[in-house]
């Protein structure tokens, strides 16, 4: 059976660009879920990071994609049975550069951060956790920031596999926006509609004639589609033609190149990345792997979740939906000193002389990173306020990275000359330039503690 689809786009238009989300931040330049990995996507451009949480027996929530510890690093076991403090807190990742494993207040850290307030989180919820403990401790986290209800919570997104966690979100974070995550079109309709407002859907299931359905009953309905795990540019590229919301994709990098590219004739473009065979390249696309697929997730995430789709719907299908408060969906982040100055001269109409000629303060790709592997004849630290992180850390990759802002909105360096270990501080004037390159170029470290075994 082959899969058939139909094209609802006029080829001969641009489609507007989706968001580039990096799913478990840039994981295939970092180890996935990690500081180092969020940072990296967001200097690659990213409008968002997907990532997701379970819990530690002493109420902690982690990063994390699997229930267990094994796979991705030095530790065991479990992590709802492990407390944090003096045990999960010295995990390691096994892949390098090490990193240890971030908590929901580190990436909260890292999104009220001046420079990302432009940037979403979307919050994968794994069937194993707990509805009612889970929400209560992510909405205590949220609101212990100022403002948290315009500047963080409209960017908080949750992500959820079974309708069971409806109930729990409504009671304990209402104002935050519900999506479905899944595979299958008919689960997403059925369980879901009512109490989401979005659906990440597995990329395959969308290329078929009843998920280019679904996508056409989503945009009726006001619903944004979101696309997950993609890392082929022909599959980037049709997920534009469609018209999805976000993309979720590992390489961060190559969906802004991607991105760049279909800015300009998109149909040539498509042509020539895409073919004509497209629908038959992967068996993933046909629908009796679909429907395998789709039946060994449901029977896998009903048994971690330990109840049914249909009995945890019967109680979700009674609850009523709140209006969500209207916020902006994003926060701008602050211009820097010489492009503020622009701005305000541009708006005053004095454009006498040339230095009253408005910055360049697009948000356009900068020129490709250097090699992260470079190496460079002095370790630059740097001390961030905003972070609640006790490692210390070393940025390795540039000479000028983002720092601590003094008042006049420089970065204060520490360079360390790792011959003779003298330090000298110096405050480097901070242009738009360099401010692009200081968020995008400098890749951050954790040192490592002198142990870093499991518990």
């Amino acid at each position: 059976m082959r899969p058939l689809t139909k094209s609802f786009k006029i080829e001969g238009l641009s489609p507007p660009m989706p968001e580039c989300w990096g799913h478990r931040g840039a994981s295939a330049a970092f180890p996935e879920n990690t500081i180092a990995s969020f940072d990296r996507a967001v200097r690659d451009g990213s409008e968002g990071i997907e990532s997701d949480v379970h819990v530690t027996s002493d109420d902690v929530i982690v990063m994390f994609h699997d229930p267990s510890l094994e796979r991705t690093t030095n530790g065991k076991g479990l992590i709802r049975t492990q407390p944090w403090k003096d045990c999960i807190e010295h995990v390691r990742t096994t892949a390098k550069p090490q990193q240890r494993l971030p908590t929901f207040r580190d990436v909260c850290d890292l999104l009220m951060r001046p420079e990302n307030k432009h940037v979403k989180l979307n919050i994968d919820i794994k069937p194993e956790n707990e509805p009612d403990r889970l929400f209560r401790l992510m909405k205590a986290v949220v609101q212990s920031y100022p403002d948290y209800a315009s500047d963080l919570g409209p960017r908080l997104i949750l992500g959820l596999w079974h309708p069971v966690f409806l109930d729990a979100a409504l009671k304990h974070v209402p104002t935050m926006r519900r999506i479905h995550i899944g595979g299958s079109p008919w689960l997403a309709t059925t369980y879901f509609w009512k109490h989401c407002d979005g659906f990440s859907m597995w990329f395959p299931s969308l290329v078929a004639a009843d998920g280019q359905a679904f996508l056409e009953a989503a945009k009726r309905d006001d619903k944004d589609v979101f696309v997950w795990t993609v890392n082929r540019k022909d599959e980037m590229i049709e997920a534009t033609r469609w018209g999805v919301k976000a993309i979720l994709t590992d390489k961060t990098d190559m969906l802004q190149n991607v991105r760049e590219n279909m800015n300009g004739d998109f149909s040539a473009y498509r042509r020539d990345q895409v073919g004509l065979f497209f629908r038959w390249a992967s068996w993933r696309y046909w629908s009796p792997a679909q429907w395998i697929v789709t039946a060994q997730w449901l029977s896998q995430i009903e048994k971690r979740a330990g109840i049914t789709f249909k009995e945890a719907w019967r109680k979700a299908e009674a609850l009523e939906v709140p209006a969500l408060e209207v916020f902006p969906a994003v926060q701008p982040a602050p211009l820097p000193p010489a492009a503020a100055k622009a701005e305000e001269e541009a708006a005053a109409g004095d454009f006498s002389s040339s230095s009253a000629q408005p910055a360049d303060v697009t948000q356009s790709r900068p020129p490709p990173r250097s090699d992260d592997s470079a190496d460079l004849s002095s370790s630059i630290s740097i001390s961030s306020s905003s972070s609640s992180s006790t490692d210390s850390g070393t940025f390795v990759g540039s000479p000028t990275p983002s720092g601590t802002s003094t008042a006049q909105g420089s970065p204060v360096l520490q360079a360390v000359d790792e011959k003779t270990g003298q330090s000298q501080m110096s405050t480097v004037p901070m242009t738009t330039t360099t401010m692009k390159q200081s968020q995008r170029a400098a890749v951050f470290t954790p040192v490592m503690p002198p142990s870093a075994s499991a518990c």
